[in-house]
C-alpha cells in the first residue's frame, strides 16, 4: 500500500473506513503515508493554480497528521500500469484530488467541534468525473469520525458546487493555527488567534472589499 511502515492502528482505521466508500479502481492516502511520487505528483496540481515553492508544500504533506491538520489525497488507477492491476502499491496509482483539514480554535466555544477544510483541489485533466465531490464526502467522513460536526470552508468561485453540497453561506470567518496546535494547549492557541485576529482586521481595512465567500455545513 503506502510507502510507510510507521501508520498508527487509528490511521490504519480510518483508512479504512475512508477506502470503503471508494470503488477498487480509487485509493484515499495521507500526505504523510505515501510515496515521494505521489507527492510531487500532487504537489504539481497544487501549484498549477496556487503557486508556493516546491520545499514549502513537501513540509506541510509531511508534517500532515491524524492529529491535525491532515491532507487527504485520492488516487485512481493509472491506466498506463495496465499489466499491475493486481498490485496494490500507491505507485500504480495517480493523484486526482486532495484537501487539507485542520481543527478551528478561535477561541469561540460554538466552533469547538468544528474543521475548517482548505485547498480543495481537482486535477484540471480529471474535472467532470465527480472527484471534487468525492474528496468533500472523504473529508466530510474524516471529521466525523474524529468527532467533529461542522465544517467551514470559503471559496471565490466555487460557490454554486458546495451549496450543492448542502454547505450554507455564513458571516463566520474561522481561522486555524495549523501544526501549531500540536505544540499549545487550549488557552494558548485562544490568545493567539484573538491576537492574530485583531491584526488581520487592522490589515484588512484599508483594502478593497474581499471577494472570498465563507460557508458552513452541520454534519449531524
Amino acid at each position: 500500500m503506502s510507502s510507510s511502515s510507521n501508520i498508527t492502528q487509528e490511521e490504519e482505521e480510518l483508512l479504512s473506513i475512508l477506502n470503503n466508500s471508494l470503488i477498487d479502481n480509487e485509493r484515499v492516502v495521507f500526505s504523510h503515508d505515501t510515496t515521494e511520487d505521489i507527492l510531487n505528483q500532487m504537489i504539481d496540481i497544487l501549484n498549477s493554480f496556487w503557486s508556493r515553492s516546491n520545499s514549502a508544500r513537501m513540509i506541510s504533506f509531511k508534517n500532515s497528521s491524524i492529529s491535525l491538520p491532515i491532507n487527504i489525497i485520492l488516487l485512481t488507477r493509472n491506466n498506463d500500469n495496465d499489466d499491475n492491476n493486481d498490485d496494490d502499491d500507491d505507485d500504480d496509482f495517480v493523484p486526482v484530488a486532495h484537501s487539507k483539514i485542520s481543527a478551528v480554535d478561535d477561541g469561540q466555544e460554538e466552533n469547538e467541534n468544528s474543521i475548517l477544510i482548505e485547498s480543495v483541489i481537482v486535477d484540471e485533466t480529471k474535472r467532470g468525473f465527480g472527484y471534487g465531490k468525492k474528496i468533500m464526502q472523504l473529508s466530510e467522513t474524516l471529521a466525523l469520525t474524529k468527532g467533529f460536526n461542522t465544517v467551514y470552508l470559503s471559496t471565490k468561485d466555487a460557490e454554486n458546487f458546495y451549496k450543492h453540497l448542502g454547505y450554507e453561506e455564513c458571516e463566520n470567518h474561522v481561522t486555524c493555527l495549523g501544526a501549531s496546535s500540536k505544540f499549545l494547549n487550549k488557552q494558548q492557541l485562544s490568545g493567539l488567534q484573538k491576537i492574530f485576529g485583531m491584526k488581520s482586521q487592522e490589515i484588512n481595512k484599508p483594502k478593497e472589499k474581499q471577494t472570498e465567500i465563507w460557508l458552513k455545513k452541520n454534519l449531524n
